[in-house]
């Protein structure tokens, strides 16, 4: 006589199969959420750091095209509190100051306090250390250096005629991303 129909042993069989990757996939879910979101995270922390280049680099070219005779010194003495050492993380990293986008020329850029400010962000959801409407996780530092140019003998170039930046941006408890650039007197 031909069956027709499971029985039970199948059925439980395929219902256990089912629940396994059901609960297979229930427990990747969480993962790749966690993986979004540190990758989102690294996005931002990567375009604050790029920032922080893009600022020093553009107060470099507004002293430069002043079209005044020390432009290369007044930039040196607006990135005072900026001067400092890089180090492995924040904690050993010394001086460094904090520039957004409403710092002014007039205006020296805020030192480094001994942990940072927190960047947040403002009505039109731009990140900036005043006017918060929003507080965010990421710390930004940025170190500059006055260096003389690779190659350059002690008479040709002066000692400040190149800029090494650093830029930190922290988020969290461990992690860090740093960007290096340099820039020249072009003028």
């Amino acid at each position: 006589m031909a069956q027709k129909g499971f029985t039970l042993i199948e059925t439980t069989i395929a219902i256990m199969v089912i629940m396994i990757g059901v609960v297979g996939v229930y427990g990747i879910i969480p993962r790749v959420v966690k993986m979004a979101q540190m990758s989102s995270d690294r996005f931002i922390a990567a375009q604050l750091a790029k920032e922080g280049v893009e600022l020093v680099r553009n107060f470099r070219d507004y002293y430069s095209l002043s079209n005044s005779v020390s432009a290369w010194d007044d930039l040196m003495a607006f990135l005072l509190p900026c001067i400092g050492t890089p180090g492995v993380n924040l904690a050993v990293s010394t001086g460094g100051c904090e520039i957004d986008y409403n710092d002014t020329t007039g205006s020296l850029p805020s030192t480094f306090g001994a942990s940072g400010n927190s960047l947040g962000l403002n009505g039109s959801n731009f990140y900036e250390y005043d006017n918060l409407v929003k507080t965010s996780k990421f710390k930004r530092r940025i170190i500059v250096n006055a260096l003389k140019p690779q190659g350059a003998d002690m008479g040709s170039a002066p000692a400040d005629d190149l800029l090494d930046i650093t830029v930190e941006v922290t988020w969290d408890i461990n992690n860090r991303l740093k960007v290096f650039e340099q820039l020249y007197n072009w003028k």
